[in-house]
């Protein structure tokens, strides 16, 4: 059986949760795939900084053969540099900010197959239940935020994709999700599933769980994204804390024992890429 066929037979009402790396997130339920932030072709540094950002097609093919829809947190490359070539591949429909739609127009994708978003917004998916909820990102330099202008050219370099609005997503599903991209607490709702973003300061993520009360947490964008999907996965380099000398990677073992710490009720699930997991026999 190959992997569109599969994904034609997921109609069980079971909640499959994958991680793709970085901030991508894929939620199978009802027979029905909703991708967040899908990017798997992971330029390295070097073409980052120096080389067009060009996605990987057959990569794409091979890892994310189906999808009814794609929701971006943000406009950044990571977040954003695969959804064209996702949605020319399996006709999904893709949704977010203003910057995010106008770079997905200039990249090639139909109109009709962008949907802009604000916060407060709720979306219907086929069984997916969405309301858009306002985030703020962590800050970063040379990357300040701005709107585009709406004849942007075809995004090729890093710089081009610039962030204007950045959107976590309360995902009304059994159990609910709330996949959270911000660097404060204020707007998250109680959710059964908690996503967050491994930058997340802890006393913000205690603030959150008290908000949340979720039953799971997943850290996810832990991950050296400079790295194929070819070699062993690494976490990324924390920023040197005052008076270090030098880069460390993210302990995640040690960042999920402090996640479980402050969710005394809860567990923490530090998942492993493409490792589809049954959520619904988790809780």
């Amino acid at each position: 059986m190959n992997d569109r066929e599969n994904c034609a037979q997921a109609s069980e009402e079971a909640l499959f949760f994958q991680w793709l790396g970085v901030g991508g997130v894929r939620l199978r339920w009802r027979g029905k795939v909703l991708l967040i932030d899908p990017f798997v072709t992971r330029p390295s540094l070097t073409e980052v900084l120096f080389r067009p950002l060009v996605p990987n097609a057959e990569l794409l093919r091979q890892r994310l053969p189906c999808a009814d829809a794609v929701l971006i947190t943000h406009a950044h490359y990571d977040h954003l540099m695969d959804v064209p070539e996702v949605v020319r591949q399996t006709g999904a429909s893709a949704y977010g900010s203003k910057n995010a739609v106008t770079l997905l127009r200039a990249a090639g994708v139909p109109r009709e197959k962008c949907f802009l978003v604000q916060s407060r917004d709720r979306l219907e998916i086929g069984p997916f239940r969405i309301e858009v909820i306002e985030g703020k990102h962590l800050w970063l330099p040379f990357f300040s935020s701005k709107e585009l202008p709406e004849t942007a050219s075809p995004p090729r370099r890093v710089w081009q994709y610039c962030m204007d609005q950045c959107f976590s997503f309360l995902i009304e599903t059994d159990p609910s999700f709330l996949i959270w991209h911000s660097i404060e607490a204020r707007g998250a709702a109680p959710a059964q599933v908690l996503v967050i973003d491994s930058e997340i300061p802890l006393p913000v993520f205690a603030e959150l769980a008290d908000l949340v009360k979720p039953r799971l947490v997943i850290p996810i964008h832990w991950d050296d994204f400079f790295l194929p999907l070819s070699t062993p996965i690494k976490p990324f380099f924390r920023p040197p804390e005052r008076g270090a000398l030098r880069l460390r990677r993210l302990d995640i073992v040690d960042f999920a024992r402090k996640l479980r710490e402050l969710i005394p009720s809860g567990e923490v699930l530090v998942p492993q890429r493409f490792e589809e997991v049954n959520i619904s026999r988790i809780l």
